[in-house]
């Protein structure tokens, strides 16, 4: 274990980063926690992005369920939208932030229809960006181990 192997492990994060960028799952606000002069450590991002699928998760759970009420409460159901496009704007998850529109627009217009698609598509779309963003913290936590490692060598 050297510092070019860690380096080359960097430089791979880097690389799955702007692959995130430009598949539109994160956007500059992603991007700005991970500058360093950043006043958000990589410890603080990881936290943040671990809360953000737990909660998320947990919300698009619960809006598919009103989705599926033979009387759906479109206020609830926005509301819950909202809640998912506040995290998604924290952390810069461009993708389920552009998602949630499309559910909070059905809820608007009462769209049965239009709000079941429109939940689906949330659906998968936060899935592609969940996975992406557990990807991006094995990296990083495997970054972490070999840093370690190095250091207790050269003890």
């Amino acid at each position: 274990m050297d510092n070019l192997s860690i380096e080359a492990s960097k430089r791979l994060l880097s690389g799955h980063v702007n692959s995130m960028y430009e598949e539109s799952d994160v956007d500059d606000v992603f991007y700005g926690y991970r500058s360093p002069r950043s006043k958000c450590s990589a410890d603080q991002l990881a936290e943040m992005i671990k809360s953000f699928c737990v909660e998320v998760e947990r919300e698009i759970s619960e809006l598919e369920g009103y989705s599926k009420l033979p009387n759906i409460d479109f206020v609830m159901t926005s509301k819950l939208a909202r809640s998912i496009k506040a995290r998604s704007i924290l952390i810069g998850a461009k993708n389920v932030r552009g998602s949630c529109v499309y559910v909070i627009e059905a809820c608007l217009v009462s769209d049965e229809e239009t709000l079941s698609y429109a939940v689906v598509g949330l659906h998968n779309v936060f899935k592609r960006t969940k996975t992406h963003f557990e990807t991006y913290l094995e990296m990083w936590n495997r970054i972490v181990e070999k840093e370690k490692q190095l250091a207790e060598a050269k003890k």
